[in-house]
């Protein structure tokens, strides 16, 4: 297995969403939820305030982890401020600790910008995980709970 990635066999939802955990100084209470849940390692979504999009943002993270119950991997952003318009600093991101990239809850739009942040990830060798959600498709689509007619 790669340096840098998450073992397969720890028990690791997808994703966490704190969204105001890190500039409130308490990363603690998200990995403090997950170790009450069960988890013993998450993945941190960089839609948080300050969004996870630079080499320091990752570095605090990865910092705060020897003191929360349990390990808190950060997603690097793909875009800066995951608004889908310039592509962020992957590579310090990814030298630093991010495991992997993604716009998390704000889907990239841009087939353009994603094929170049494909070609940057694949350059190094890195994971993009994206929400298939393409809002030119189906703007205001919602999951149907039962077959369509």
């Amino acid at each position: 297995m790669p340096v840098g990635r998450p073992c397969p066999d720890l028990l690791t939802p997808l994703h966490i969403l704190m969204t105001r955990v890190w500039n409130t100084g308490k990363p603690s209470n998200g990995a403090a939820a997950a170790a009450a849940g069960g988890f013993t390692t998450v993945m941190v979504v960089p839609n948080t305030k300050p969004v996870i999009d630079t080499k320091s943002a990752v570095e605090y993270i990865v910092a705060k982890n020897t003191q929360l119950p349990a390990r808190v991997l950060p997603l690097g952003a793909v875009t800066r401020q995951t608004d889908g318009k310039e592509l962020a600093e992957m590579y310090d991101m990814f030298a630093n600790g991010a495991i992997a990239f993604s716009d998390g809850i704000q889907p990239i739009q841009s087939a353009g910008l994603l094929v170049k942040a494909l070609q940057y990830i694949k350059a190094i060798d890195a994971v993009l995980i994206q929400v298939p959600d393409d809002t030119s498709i189906a703007p205001r689509m919602i999951p149907a709970s039962r077959p369509m007619d």
